[in-house]
């Protein structure tokens, strides 16, 4: 009569470890330098000058200096707490805001309502 073996070996369980290195990502700031300056043009042949200084600009035309704070918004400039010469003018005038576009480092572009339409450069 034939006789049957069953061998059984037992293995011990394989482990794999995987490690995976996850790299943080690298963000880079870049901080434009605050806009600034002073910036001359002439409207209605009158010399027409803007000084913008830390969120407060000084607009002098026609021998007045009038003010407004402003911030901005990325190359526009959103004005607001009139002073009260420009206030007093723009409410004259019928103006509701003081617009006013970054064109580049070295020209502004400044709408005032019908009053001032005109593009000033650095000075």
């Amino acid at each position: 009569k034939p006789t049957t073996t069953t061998t059984t070996t037992t293995q011990k369980p394989t482990t794999t470890t995987t490690t995976t290195t996850t790299q943080k990502p690298t963000t880079t700031t870049t901080t434009a330098a605050p806009f600034g300056g002073v910036f001359c043009g002439n409207v209605m042949g009158e010399s027409f000058k803007v000084d913008f200084e830390g969120g407060h600009a000084t607009i002098s035309v026609m021998g007045m200096d009038m003010h407004a704070d402003y911030k901005i918004d990325g190359n526009e400039m959103d004005f607001f707490n009139y002073g009260p010469t420009l206030s007093k003018l723009m409410h004259m005038m019928h103006i509701n805001s003081v617009q006013a576009t970054i064109v580049d480092a070295n020209d502004v572009h400044i709408k005032i309502g019908i009053l001032i339409d005109t593009t000033v450069t650095r000075c």
